[in-house]
């Protein structure tokens, strides 16, 4: 079985071993997850789907990028739900989202 979770060392082979290239990144994940975050829970709040769907469709991409399978699999989920339009079980998947990613600041922080 794979382990999807984020590690260190897979963001850092993503950027070929260039630890200030990892450096600049870790500083924009730790920067803009969390505002893409409050976003998402802000639109589902206010049950903006197009919104939301915008917001987890970003943070979808972002985590893909650094190699954080988990929390992008965990947006894409919301990023789908509220494309069909139902946020049901989005609150849920949100706070495992959070969970995650407090994962994620434990791993580069």
């Amino acid at each position: 079985m794979q382990d999807d979770r984020f590690t260190r060392a897979a963001l850092l082979e993503r950027v070929l071993g260039d630890e200030d290239i990892a450096s600049q990144i870790i500083e924009l994940v730790l920067t803009d997850i969390p505002i893409f975050i409050q976003s998402l829970n802000d639109h589902l709040n206010t049950n903006d789907l197009a919104q939301a769907s915008g917001a987890a469709h970003r943070l979808k991409g972002v985590a893909a990028n650094i190699g954080a399978t988990t929390l992008s699999d965990l947006a894409a989920h919301i990023d789908s739900r509220c494309r069909g339009g139902s946020s049901e079980g989005c609150d849920e998947i949100l706070r495992d989202i959070q969970k995650e990613f407090e994962y994620i600041k434990g791993v580069l922080v």
